[in-house]
């Protein structure tokens, strides 16, 4: 895959990660908790637009916030409450599908075009 298709790929992923937290009040019952993930669904909607245009410097960034969100969702897996482990789970692979598109964009294919 060329880069510009592996960077749609992570902004696919960016937008899916992102809409996918908003379904925790089926779990916990509570609309509120809806809230609280509403400011990282702006900046992985921004990031995705960022990644959709193409710029670069936005996929650097995203991968590192990628990253950081799939150690701190891989950090929570083992705890107990009220969202299963199977949609933890799923959060983080999409996380990990972002971040491993990300970095064929970045490092992977760039080799080739060298």
């Amino acid at each position: 895959m060329t880069g510009n298709t592996q960077l749609r790929l992570a902004a696919v992923m960016l937008i899916a990660t992102g809409l996918w937290p908003l379904l925790t009040p089926i779990f916990t019952g509570r609309i509120t908790d809806a809230v609280g993930v509403l400011p990282p669904l702006v900046v992985s909607g921004l990031l995705a637009l960022g990644l959709l245009r193409g710029w670069r410097w936005v996929a650097y960034l995203a991968f590192a916030l990628v990253l950081f969100a799939a150690v701190m969702t891989a950090a929570t897996l083992g705890a107990r409450g009220p969202v299963p482990g199977w949609f933890m789970w799923v959060y983080l692979v999409g996380l990990l599908i972002a971040a491993v598109a990300l970095f064929r964009s970045l490092w992977a294919d760039r080799a080739v075009r060298d």
